[in-house]
């Protein structure tokens, strides 16, 4: 109890003492017994009123700032998950969709991603795993080649083929520091790299693991 409320209950105990036991002098400062002590009491009513008013404010109020400062912590973590999260994987195979989540590539990002502090840090981070998407890309690729024959070999070539060559259109110059690029620029530029190498290594896997469901990714934490 702190102090206020320990000064509050004394003064409401003494008051109730009075009032059960009643005062037999006369004279001035007196009230005869029997009387009424409306005017006392109901000062030290109003008095208890105030206090506990004051005292529910003053409990709301910091409620509302802890609640506050939770609410924009949590936005701040919302925020770096979302800066950092990876795009899903859309497939028609449900087998094929969690097979793709568990790979060791985006659990590896996420986990440094996690513990980077800086952006040049981050840039970091995403260079080495664009650098790695692209060579899944050429692993599945290769090992989908190996393993078909015919008009499924031509046509598996022609897709990529096209593919290799739209990248530059799509991807841009990929001169990542170009003059005038900041280190936010860059990233953001490294980080759509990253995403359109993923995309295309998880298509290429996608018809890989129709041909072999246990299929591994070649990179390895």
């Amino acid at each position: 109890m702190n102090g206020k409320k320990r000064i509050l209950s004394w003064i409401m105990a003494g008051c109730l003492f009075l009032m059960m036991t009643g005062c037999t002098q006369t004279g001035t400062g007196t009230v005869p017994s029997g009387e009424s002590t409306q005017p006392e009491s109901s000062v030290i009513s109003q008095t208890s009123e105030e206090e506990s008013s004051r005292s529910q404010e003053e409990s709301n109020g910091t409620q509302s700032e802890t609640g506050g400062e939770s609410s924009e912590e949590k936005s701040r973590q919302e925020t770096g998950k979302h800066e950092t999260m990876l795009p899903d994987i859309s497939s028609d195979d449900p087998g094929f969709s969690i097979v793709f989540s568990q790979n060791p590539l985006d659990a590896g990002y996420a986990a440094e991603a996690e513990d980077a502090a800086t952006t040049r840090e981050m840039l970091e981070i995403s260079r080495k795993y664009r650098d790695l998407w692209k060579e899944e890309v050429d692993s599945a690729y290769q090992r989908l080649l190996s393993m078909v024959t015919g008009e499924a070999y031509d046509q598996i070539k022609k897709e990529q083929s096209q593919w290799v060559a739209q990248t530059p259109g799509i991807l841009g110059s990929g001169e990542e520091n170009g003059e005038g690029a900041g280190t936010t620029e860059i990233l953001e530029q490294m980080n759509r790299e990253m995403v359109y190498y993923r995309s295309r290594a998880a298509t290429l896997y996608s018809q890989l693991y129709q041909l072999d469901p246990t299929f591994t990714f070649a990179y390895s934490e």
